[in-house]
């Protein structure tokens, strides 16, 4: 099972996402913002197996939240919608509002992006990493597929043996997000979403030689580190083995998440890819 220190680490990164929207509606997809107004500072997490990959961490570090909250409550979780056999779709959350008494229908998205400035249109720019995912992709899936299977009389059906056939739900998307700009865009700003969410850069592995400079130490973090803070991370290896695990990963046409530390204690995170 996995050590409750680096499990914290993750929680804490969680928090710490900003949703990638600012404004309340975008594409039709209303933002569920519960998670950012709420105290959520208890930490007593339960351990969960290590090898449990990051899109199903993520969606116990959000029930850990929800259940620390102190205006939401979990009335269910993914409950997978399956008619003849045939799975149809999952509802992630169904969710009470005790302030307002309302019930949510509430789909949780968290997706790292890097922004291809080769590519035509403003959105279409944000692509996954590895270049097999799109925002624009995941917003037609959320507004086409997803969102709609509420209303799905199977769902229904579902609703009522759980004792949750309610006329009205609202249905909100929690979508967080970190982006990764090129490297001689960083700091510029970007339309359309949460400048927030820009956290680093990405560069192909020869900028990564440009850039290194002695007494740099480098983290080549597993997927389910993504969420933690570079700073804190506790172990760090030199140039030389870095490169080493790059280029194996890159051989495979597997982009990786790379943490810099300086020796002014400065903190760097891009994606090294290999496109």
């Amino acid at each position: 099972m996995e050590s409750k220190n680096k499990l914290v680490r993750q929680y804490i990164g969680f928090l710490d996402t900003p949703a990638l929207f600012e404004e309340s509606e975008n594409f039709e997809l209303f933002s569920f913002s519960g998670k950012n107004n709420e105290d959520f500072n208890k930490l007593e997490l339960k351990p969960i197996p290590e090898n449990l990959v990051l899109g199903k961490r993520v969606e116990m570090f959000f029930q850990e939240a929800i259940n620390n909250s102190k205006n939401h409550s979990i009335l269910a979780a993914n409950i997978q919608i399956i008619e003849n056999k045939i799975t149809l779709g999952e509802l992630d959350f169904i969710i009470e509002d005790t302030l307002s008494n309302e019930f949510l229908h509430v789909e949780l998205v968290y997706k790292f992006y890097v922004y291809d400035p080769e590519i035509d249109g403003e959105l279409q720019r944000w692509i996954g990493p590895n270049r097999r995912d799109t925002l624009l992709f995941k917003i037609s899936k959320l507004k086409h597929k997803q969102l709609p299977l509420l209303q799905h009389k199977i769902t229904q059906d579902y609703l009522k043996e759980l004792n949750l056939s309610i006329k009205e739900y609202t249905q909100q998307v929690c979508f967080l997000g970190k982006l990764y700009v090129p490297v001689n865009m960083y700091g510029n700003q970007f339309p359309e979403i949460n400048n927030d969410c820009i956290v680093g850069f990405w560069l192909t592995l020869d900028s990564f030689f440009e850039r290194h400079r002695e007494d740099d130490v480098y983290c080549l973090p597993k997927k389910e580190n993504w969420l933690i803070h570079p700073e804190d991370n506790d172990a760090w290896f030199s140039f030389e083995d870095s490169v080493i695990l790059a280029e194996k990963s890159l051989q495979n046409k597997k982009s990786l998440l790379c943490w810099k530390k300086t020796s002014k204690i400065t903190y760097e995170q891009f994606f090294i890819v290999w496109w």
